[in-house]
C-alpha cells in the first residue's frame, strides 16, 4: 500500500470508486452530496462579513443563496482537504517540482505569472460556469449522476464537449 500512494499517477478506475463509495457513503450518513462551489461563496461571504461588515445589506445574497449567514461547516472541510491531499500526494510522490508541461510551454511559454493569471482565471470561469449550470462538477458528476439526475446528465457531455471545443482552441498552433 505505501508504494502505490508513493506513485505519481493513481488508476482512475481505483480513484474513481473510491470517491463513489465516499459519495454513497456521505449519502446515507449525512443525506448530504459532493460539492465544492457552495464552498467558495461561503468562503466569499464569510470574508464579506469580516472585512464590511457595516454594509450589512449586501450580505442578503448569501443568505438568499444559502438560507442563512455564511459559515464554515463540511463543505468547506471538505473543500479544504482537497488542497491538503493533495499536497500530501505530491510529497510522498516526489512530485513538488515545478513541472511545466511541454505543450503549454510551446503555446504559452514558461513564464511562471502567466500560469498564474491563466490558472486564476480558469477557476474564476469555473465558478462561473458552476454557478449557471447550477452546480460544480462534483455535485454534477458525481452527486447528481449518482442520483439519474436530468440536469447533470444533461451538464456531463456538455461539460466534455466543451472541454474538448476549448482545448483544441486553446492548443491548435496558430
Amino acid at each position: 500500500m505505501n508504494q502505490y500512494l508513493k506513485k505519481p499517477f493513481w488508476s482512475p478506475y481505483v480513484v474513481g470508486t473510491g470517491i463513489g463509495v465516499l459519495a454513497w457513503i456521505t449519502f446515507y450518513f449525512m443525506n448530504e452530496e459532493f460539492g465544492t462551489t457552495i464552498s467558495f461563496i461561503r468562503l466569499a461571504g464569510i470574508l464579506e462579513s469580516a472585512i464590511f461588515s457595516h454594509l450589512r445589506p449586501i450580505s442578503s445574497f448569501f443568505t438568499q443563496t444559502l438560507g442563512k449567514q455564511p459559515l464554515v461547516e463540511w463543505y468547506f472541510a471538505f473543500f479544504l482537504c482537497i488542497f491538503v491531499g493533495a499536497w500530501i500526494s505530491a510529497k510522498l510522490s516526489g512530485t513538488t517540482t515545478d513541472f511545466i508541461p511541454t505543450l503549454w510551454a510551446q503555446n504559452f511559454g514558461v513564464s511562471k505569472i502567466i500560469r498564474i493569471c491563466g490558472a486564476f482565471s480558469g477557476g474564476a470561469l469555473a465558478i462561473l460556469g458552476a454557478a449557471l449550470a447550477g452546480g460544480c462538477t462534483a455535485s454534477h458528476a458525481i452527486s447528481g449522476g449518482l442520483k439519474l439526475a436530468t440536469l447533470s446528465w444533461i451538464f456531463l457531455p456538455s461539460l466534455f464537449a466543451g472541454g474538448i471545443l476549448f482545448g483544441l482552441l486553446l492548443y491548435t498552433k496558430r
